[in-house]
């Protein structure tokens, strides 16, 4: 995601589309059982969203719990609980841990979303001072081994909360494709795996990103966020061909690393013009609220996604704060607008997952 500071569907007509054959298809894939087919009808196994935490809604406190609960009616099964590091440039090695979220808080959102029967992502992601993680790259050898060791140094102290509240994933990085090429990861990924025994992943820039990364056959599943340019808002056709594209390459390279795919984001903001962009901040003062346009292209990118070989698909995003969204807000939240009405339609008729991690 572009812009992560405070980053706070279709409506009726698409639900026949989004659950086009998926039954068949799992089925053939061998990833649903008998007793699965008949409680779970779309894929992928596994849909939610990501959780931010609110400043005024934090982790655990009774209004957190309220925005979790309303996560959970809208039929997802699934939610990666975000926690941010920070760094001051994109160039500087000082990457670390943002105060913003305790280890408390965290510990209390992963027992809260299994108590609602959620299966618990921690997927820390990296803030950079006007810039995102994708521009995160050193000058020299000498900076990365540092920006790494500090980056370890974080994500240990948040895989350790993940291994002892028992969550069922951990992504180790976020968009950080310039540093793909690093022989570090290779070193840092055995070193979590010491700290955190559930599955491990990495979200890789759309499949330009992932095709680059080197070590999938170290982790579980392939992952991506996905935000392709779309086209005009009113150019459905022009959306499935950019969403198609993506879907392909990472199908492909599923297959040949033997991997399951993780979709950890698909987002857009509420607002007029976005499509061409869905990645980008726009400011909310200069585009028109359209929670249709938020909602048709995110059922358009579930139809989309329907393939046996994706198993998890994140929306971007959710508040802590139950009060988060509402129609006159443009951001990626889709708490209160048509998204969240739409979503809610398709994932509760799909019955609840039996595939789990």
């Amino acid at each position: 995601m572009l812009f992560f500071a405070h980053l706070s569907k279709p409506v009726h007509g698409f639900q026949a589309v989004l659950r086009h054959g998926v039954c068949a298809a799992l089925a053939s894939a061998g990833l649903l059982t008998a007793t699965s087919q008949a409680a779970t009808s779309c894929v992928p196994p596994r849909h939610g969203f990501n959780l931010i935490q609110d400043a005024q809604a934090p982790l655990g406190s009774a209004q957190a719990e309220a925005s979790l609960k309303q996560l959970r009616k809208t039929g997802a099964n699934a939610v990666a609980i975000v926690p941010f590091l920070w760094q001051p440039r994109a160039d500087s090695p000082e990457v670390v841990r943002s105060s913003e979220m305790s280890d408390g808080e965290l510990a209390r959102a992963i027992r809260e979303a299994h108590r609602l029967g959620l299966a618990a992502i921690v997927k820390p992601q990296v803030q950079v001072q006007d810039s995102w993680p994708g521009e995160v790259r050193m000058a020299s050898d000498d900076d990365w081994s540092k920006w790494f060791h500090h980056y370890e140094k974080a994500l240990t102290g948040l895989a350790a909360v993940a291994k002892d509240e028992h969550a069922d994933a951990l992504v180790i990085g976020t968009e950080l494709d310039q540093s793909l090429d690093r022989p570090e990861w290779l070193d840092l990924i055995a070193k979590l795996r010491h700290v955190f025994h559930g599955k491990m992943l990495y979200a890789a820039r759309g499949a330009d990103g992932a095709e680059q990364a080197p070590f999938w056959n170290k982790l579980d599943m392939v992952g991506a966020t996905l935000y392709p340019t779309l086209g005009a808002d009113d150019d459905t056709e022009s959306w499935r061909t950019a969403m198609a594209a993506e879907r392909d390459r990472l199908v492909a390279l599923a297959k040949r690393v033997k991997r399951h795919l993780f979709i950890a984001e698909i987002g857009i903001r509420s607002a007029s013009g976005s499509a061409a962009q869905p990645d980008a901040r726009i400011d909310g003062h200069g585009a028109d609220a359209d929670e249709a346009l938020q909602a048709k292209v995110l059922a358009t990118w579930m139809s989309e996604l329907n393939d046996p070989a994706i198993h998890t698909v994140l929306v971007w995003r959710w508040g802590s704060d139950p009060s988060s969204g509402g129609a006159s807000d443009t951001d990626f939240t889709v708490q209160g607008k048509s998204a969240e009405e739409a979503l809610s339609k398709q994932w509760r008729s799909c019955g609840r997952a039996v595939s789990l991690w």
